[in-house]
């Protein structure tokens, strides 16, 4: 069985248009204010990322990994939820359209999303799984 990263956008992609898919974010975003959710989810108009919201982006793909492969039954070391992370990182960057104000931030935010990964593994008991996290995320 394949371990590549399943995740939630391409299951909303196959759902249909914009009113097909509800989420809280959504619902939020529309009660909020209804222009807001249009210029978001009708034209497509995204505010600028923050480097907190990235790093909070990239820790939730990884852990997202971690649990869809979980229900089928694969488990994933955390090395290699790191690596994956990694793997990621530059697409990821490319489609939050996201900047960095220089080579050492980008590495500072990465080896921050590292160390949360790491950090909610090494939280995790394995009574919960039924198996024992490695919880040495490697560092590229």
């Amino acid at each position: 069985m394949s371990t590549d990263l399943l995740t939630a956008d391409g299951l909303r992609s196959s759902q249909g248009g914009v009113f097909a898919y509800v989420s809280p974010s959504r619902l939020g975003c529309w009660i909020k204010c209804p222009r807001a959710f249009a210029f978001r989810y009708q034209e497509g108009i995204k505010t600028p990322t923050t480097p907190s919201l990235f790093v909070g982006t990239v820790v939730h793909a990884g852990l997202e990994a971690v649990y869809r492969h979980r229900q089928l039954g694969i488990f994933l070391e955390a090395g290699d939820v790191g690596k994956r992370l990694m793997d990621s990182w530059a697409a990821l960057v490319d489609e939050e359209e996201m900047t960095f104000d220089s080579p050492a931030e980008e590495q500072r935010l990465q080896n921050q999303a590292l160390d949360l990964v790491r950090a909610y593994l090494a939280h995790v008991s394995s009574s919960k799984f039924g198996y024992v996290w490695q919880c040495a995320v490697s560092r590229s």
